[in-house]
């Protein structure tokens, strides 16, 4: 599944056109997942990633206990991998979210949404 149907089903304002192939892609990208779905730092403490610094950006990926692959691609400049990455970390914080108060009997229209969005057939 490609950028724009996970940033679709997140509610990214620029789906259409991210394809995560930079350096500021990312970092937008990671500060907006932050603000908006993945909740891990206190608000105080996103200032330098929503600034679009890359030392607050690795550290942030190490707050998010990402792989070593993950932190080695973006050492190597592989923007996309880390996007990608980030987009699939927030999906499960988003089904998590989800998850949390939902009605087992009668998913919600977002739940719907995320599972049309993967293919996944949704009771």
């Amino acid at each position: 599944m490609g950028f724009e149907r996970r940033l679709l089903a997140l509610g990214f304002p620029e789906a259409h056109a991210f394809d995560g192939s930079n350096a500021k892609q990312a970092s937008s990208l990671a500060s907006w997942l932050e603000d908006r779905v993945i909740r891990q730092l206190p608000i105080e403490a996103r200032g330098p990633l929503r600034a679009g610094d890359l030392s607050a950006l690795r550290a942030y990926l190490g707050e998010l206990e990402a792989p070593e692959a993950v932190l080695a691609d973006l050492q190597g400049r592989r923007y996309p991998a880390v996007s990608a990455w980030l987009t699939l970390t927030a999906l499960q914080c988003a089904v998590d979210d989800l998850g949390e108060g939902a009605d087992l009997e009668r998913p919600q229209p977002s739940v719907e949404s995320l599972a049309a969005a993967h293919g996944v057939a949704s009771k």
